[in-house]
């Protein structure tokens, strides 16, 4: 959503339905034997996901560069003893 500035193109409500209709027959499987190659396809599918983030993230520092990260809050530090 950082990358798009919050623009939705498809409502929540169907990606909700769409991992509805994905996941419930995987759900009634009785025997996970038979799920070995469909765990293959989801490593593969969780592999992607995660290229793509890293790569967006690397995609917006090398456009933006880093930002100034402080330890805490100088202005508004409050004091916590204990």
């Amino acid at each position: 959503m950082a990358v798009t500035n919050c623009m939705k193109v498809i409502p929540v409500q169907y990606f909700i339905l769409m991992q509805l209709v994905i996941f419930l027959p995987f759900a009634l499987i009785r025997n996970l034997a038979k799920l070995s190659t469909t765990a293959l396809v989801a490593d593969v599918f969780i592999l992607a996901g995660l290229v793509y983030i890293f790569s967006s993230e690397f995609s917006l520092i090398a456009e933006h560069g880093v930002a100034k990260v402080a330890m805490f809050n100088e202005r508004d530090f409050p004091l916590l003893i204990g």
